[in-house]
């Protein structure tokens, strides 16, 4: 009786041992810690506190299709650049903190993906570049409509926020941060601009 009040007893050790290894496991921090999930934000979501915090993103959804958090992102997913600067467009689609100057000389905080210069033959394409600005409520503006015609209640808006004409916002020359990319950075915004027949590209003011 004795051996066997003993047996049970080391039995029950074991199980009290097997368990607490096994919860100590599950917990952070102990032998299978949780994947590194790093800020995501959405390409609408994106404000200048993000660019003051993290000058260069990259979209997630090449670079990081191998990471256990892929498919909580889509082709609108950006999380900060952790890669060595400049960073190369070449390697991904990045977007970059970027100042663009108003017509009157006007500076406005804003951001531009950097161009390989291998594209469009080296010269700044606007529809690859897709300058966006910051407006005074934190949201972004951009100039490129793509093969949409650039709608007129959202040009009067844009004026709207600025407080400015259209001589006084157009042309507006962008420019990256220095360091922050290789390629093509800088360029000129003739006005709300989308690609007409034969490739060409319509301006409107």
């Amino acid at each position: 009786m004795r051996y066997a009040i003993a047996a049970i007893a080391v039995v029950a050790i074991i199980v009290v041992v097997v368990c607490f290894r096994s919860g100590r496991s599950e917990e952070p921090g102990g032998s299978s810690p949780p994947s590194h999930r790093p800020l995501l934000r959405q390409f609408g979501d994106l404000r200048p506190g993000d660019f003051e915090a993290h000058p260069v993103w990259v979209q997630c959804h090449v670079v990081d299709y191998d990471e256990p958090w892929y498919e909580d992102t889509d082709e609108e997913t950006f999380r900060p650049w952790d890669g060595p600067l400049p960073a190369n467009p070449a390697e991904a689609m990045l977007l970059v903190t970027a100042t663009l100057a108003l017509a009157d000389g006007t500076g406005m905080p804003g951001f531009i993906t950097p161009q390989n210069p291998a594209d469009s033959g080296g010269k700044p394409d606007l529809s690859l570049m897709q300058p966006q600005v910051f407006l005074p409520d934190g949201s972004s503006f951009g100039f490129w409509f793509g093969i949409a015609t650039p709608p007129r209640d959202e040009i009067a808006s844009f004026y709207a926020a600025v407080g400015k004409s259209r001589q006084e916002v157009f042309p507006i020359a962008f420019e990256a941060d220095d360091g922050l990319a290789a390629g093509i950075t800088s360029g000129a915004i003739a006005g709300f601009c989308s690609r007409g027949e034969g490739g060409t590209i319509k301006v409107v003011r």
